[in-house]
């Protein structure tokens, strides 16, 4: 894990409200205290004569404040920066998240927050064989040819586009997707190379009701190893243990006999045919 540091500048109302969190991670032997007492330890660091290198600071610390004229100081050298609000009438300017509340929010969120501030994918998840983790723009030459591919045109909900308009829409999912929902579409990793993509979508089903979507795509060059069930076993534990959710649905054109297999392996029973001619699959 690379965070090791979380500082909170709050008022009093706010340090009793994040005591549950600092009692959580504490168990998980992250630093979690108030900023005077991180600028304390950090004068006894440089009277002992130990350096302070800033720049890898931003890798591992992170802060969290209801003030929001610290959140765009910090902001703008570079740290992670969490906004903390009592009322939706606080205003935080250029804040990417603010809480309300710090209910279910644990290491393994604030580890997610601090490597999507900094840049950095996220790994989500990691198998016997595989690594799913969040996608990069160098992903974006593998998954555009895998998307050609001819496997493909049963399994995306529209033909692939001229490969700049792609590289715009991976680059504007990736900035947005994962901070909005904290999920997605995740690149699928076998050995270092890029053999697919699977993750969770949100969608309205045709009553009106949001569902989670399972999706996957894999490299017709690696199918038939067992990856596409692997990959998606993993995708489901993430939904029980991170979503806690063991529904998920997953839409498949009728002529996409493969998927089709896969998700009745995976445990998806055929609930309906929707007015688009898709088969959906359920799986409670």
């Amino acid at each position: 894990m690379m965070l090791k540091q979380v500082v909170y500048a709050l008022d009093r109302q706010g340090e009793k409200e994040i005591r549950s969190l600092h009692a959580r991670l504490k168990r998980e032997g992250i630093f979690c205290g108030s900023l005077e007492q991180w600028e304390r330890d950090v004068r006894n660091c440089r009277r002992g004569e130990r350096k302070i290198n800033r720049e890898n600071l931003r890798n591992y610390l992170l802060f969290i404040t209801d003030s929001p004229k610290l959140l765009r100081e910090a902001s703008e050298e570079g740290f992670a920066v969490i906004g903390f609000c009592h009322s939706t009438d606080d205003y935080f300017p250029g804040a990417s998240y603010v809480l309300q509340s710090f209910d279910g929010i644990d290491a393994d969120f604030l580890e997610e927050y601090l490597l999507r501030s900094q840049g950095r994918p996220v790994e989500v998840a990691r198998t016997r064989r595989l690594v799913l983790r969040e996608t990069r723009m160098e992903d974006f030459s593998s998954l555009y040819r895998i998307s050609l591919q001819t496997g493909m045109r049963y399994g995306l909900e529209e033909k692939p586009g001229e490969p700049e308009e792609e590289r715009q829409k991976l680059n504007a999912y990736i900035k947005t997707a994962y901070r909005l929902y904290g999920f997605g579409l995740w690149t699928v990793l076998c050995r270092g190379r890029v053999i697919g993509r699977c993750g969770i979508t949100p969608f309205r089903l045709e009553d009106g009701n949001f569902a989670l979507e399972l999706g996957y795509m894999l490299d017709e060059r690696e199918q038939h190893h067992g990856y596409g069930t692997e990959m998606c076993q993993a995708v489901i534990r993430y939904a029980r243990k991170r979503l806690e959710t063991e529904e998920l649905w997953c839409r498949i054109h009728p002529d996409n006999v493969s998927s089709i297999k896969l998700a009745e392996r995976l445990g998806f029973s055929r609930i309906f045919t929707g007015s688009d001619g898709l088969l959906y699959f359920q799986r409670t």
